[in-house]
């Protein structure tokens, strides 16, 4: 009796832990923009692709207009663990290393193909300068811009 009462309460303290295991999974998201913003809009159909994607199992909360950190801070936020996941001009962090802000210097690459050459070609650079700060975090989602271009008309969120 004694031994069929220990392997119950192992039994059940396996169960408990492998609980947080199926548990749903809550990111923070914090961005710069205002909601409306294309950047915004974007991150915000991203975190219900990865909702659906994921049967629910991964919920990214997108908090736009800088109202979980600044725009300055949200890099040392996801370095630090503050928060999961983080969207930032890259280029606001070029007093770190020249290389984050090569695709706003004015006229370098002046149109979108332009631009994803450049980016292309500065993409290593970049990844290998950003790993510095937290080398076991990967370098995901980041995108090349087209410098000072703006697109004209409404914005649509970006499915790529």
């Amino acid at each position: 009796m004694l031994r069929l009462m220990k392997t119950c309460a192992m039994a059940a303290c396996v169960a408990a832990l492998a609980v947080p295991a199926m548990a749903q999974t809550k990111w923070n998201l914090p961005a710069a923009y205002p909601a409306d913003n294309p950047h915004s809009v974007n991150l915000i159909a991203f975190a219900k692709d990865v909702a659906d994607a994921t049967g629910g199992k991964l919920q990214i909360t997108v908090h736009p207009a800088a109202s979980l950190f600044k725009a300055p801070e949200i890099k040392r936020a996801v370095a630090t663990g503050q928060a999961q996941a983080g969207e930032v001009l890259i280029s606001l962090h070029e007093n770190e290393d020249p290389m984050f802000g090569i695709d706003v210097v004015p006229f370098v690459a002046t149109s979108y193909p332009a631009a994803k050459k450049l980016w292309l070609a500065s993409k290593p650079a970049v990844e290998k300068e950003a790993r510095i700060a937290r080398p076991d975090a990967p370098v995901r989602g980041a995108v090349g811009s087209a410098g000072h271009l703006r697109q004209e008309g409404p914005a649509t969120p970006s499915r790529t």
